[in-house]
């Protein structure tokens, strides 16, 4: 699990986290128990070690000690209206009494698409643009030739083009430790996640420090720090869009491996026209 947003899928009741696209790094939306508002905000209010109003990606699951999920009433009698959607509260690891503790994590994965579009070959795309033509009586735009070399060199399938299977990795690292006055815990981490989509991908660097200390008996003083720096690349990818390279791969023309080829428009929308040179 590389976000917060994975945590709570599917752990808790009245919950629901979607992801937009699936992509890594992607938009994601977190209801819990439903949407409150037409036209406002239904975001939940996250509250990190008494912060309130951080971002749930400044949060690596690795560091997490404590999750906490307020519901109706609980949520308003505390942050008043900012509760309304409910609140999320996250407190991190802290350092405790003993001596050093050195933790290293280090994850790899591979994701791949499950199952493709059974889709039209060049040939049997050059079929059916004939079929079409003598239906609404215009000329045929393949010939039989064509049509038996398109058969037997076959064609593209776009999805091939696009998609592959996308490597990722993380590695974590945590020092810990403290007496009885006080205690530290500092992490950090490197994420490097590829998308199924070629040339999508996203990274993240995150810093954390946690220090408390035990100045008198009645007093003492926390200090928490953290730095994120993300970097994400073509990751809010819809499949439906017009402009999707998901959409244009299931419906742009298969094109020949030959000699003739097929030459399509830049974004081989489905009435883009499409024709052959040599």
């Amino acid at each position: 699990m590389n976000r917060l947003d994975q945590v709570l899928q599917g752990r808790s009741p009245g919950v629901t986290v979607t992801n937009a696209t699936g992509a890594p790094g992607g938009s994601v939306r977190i209801r819990i128990r439903g949407s409150n508002s037409i036209n406002g905000d239904n975001s939940p209010l996250y509250v990190v070690d008494g912060f309130v109003g951080a971002e749930f990606s400044s949060v690596n699951p690795d560091d997490i000690e404590t999750l906490q999920i307020l519901k109706d009433a609980s949520a308003t009698a505390i942050f008043g209206s900012r509760g309304a959607n409910g609140v999320i509260i996250v407190t991190t690891r802290k350092g405790t009494k003993g001596g050093l503790k050195v933790n290293a994590t280090t994850r790899q994965g591979m994701s791949q698409v499950i199952k493709k579009m059974d889709l039209l070959n060049a040939g049997d795309f050059a079929e059916t643009a004939n079929a079409r033509a003598a239906a609404v009586g215009t000329a045929r735009p393949f010939t039989e030739a064509q049509v038996a070399e398109f058969k037997e060199k076959g064609g593209t399938d776009w999805q091939d083009e696009i998609f592959r299977s996308a490597f990722s990795q993380e590695y974590l690292l945590n020092i810990s430790g403290g007496t009885d006055k006080g205690g530290y815990f500092l992490s950090g981490g490197y994420l490097n996640q590829d998308g199924i989509i070629k040339n999508s991908s996203f990274k993240r660097y995150i810093l954390r420090s946690n220090i408390n200390a035990k100045m008198t008996d009645k007093i003492s003083a926390t200090l928490n720090i953290v730095g994120i720096y993300t970097s994400a690349q073509n990751i809010d990818i819809v499949a439906d869009g017009p402009h999707s390279p998901i959409a244009q791969a299931m419906t742009g023309p298969p094109r020949c491996r030959c000699a003739t080829r097929w030459a399509v428009t830049r974004r081989r929308t489905p009435s883009a026209p499409c024709s052959l040179i040599q």
